[in-house]
């Protein structure tokens, strides 16, 4: 993980493959408040780079990315699967596994020209509050 260069006190914003999260202790989870907004750039990104998905194998990816800290329940995650679906920026289309359906998902053409801009409404976001809360902006590193 790298820092994303904002700190203040015991607050450090880390980046992962341009997933961010507040690190605060390592008994500490991510605020479900907070994740709220950004469940569905998580999954945007998470399409980008991984090109398809299922929702266990998000909420997984999300928690091995985050260090656990981020645990994306059902009860949020398909409600964003949906949502994004509806709105055209994912499709989904279902494999058998077994004697089991399971549903991938993966960015619609609609969902790969808006990804961009999507992505950095979050990133300047995350650069606006973190210039609200006074946090000190460090240099960033790759």
């Amino acid at each position: 993980m790298r820092k994303l260069g904002v700190e203040h006190n015991h607050i450090i914003i880390l980046c992962n493959r341009s997933l961010c999260m507040k690190y605060l202790n390592k008994d500490s989870m991510f605020s479900q408040e907070i994740l709220k907004g950004t469940i569905k750039p998580l999954i945007i990104k998470l399409l980008k780079d991984e090109k398809r998905m299922y929702g266990y194998q998000i909420t997984q990816k999300v928690k091995e990315i985050s260090g656990n800290q981020i645990v994306i329940t059902e009860g949020a995650l398909y409600p964003a699967l949906h949502k994004l679906l509806n709105d055209g920026i994912l499709i989904s289309e279902i494999e058998m596994i077994g004697n089991r359906e399971r549903r991938y998902y993966s960015l619609s053409e609609a969902g790969e020209k808006i990804t961009a801009s999507k992505l950095h409404e979050i990133k300047e976001s995350i650069l606006l509050l973190a210039q609200l809360f006074d946090l000190k902006v460090l240099p960033y590193a790759e």
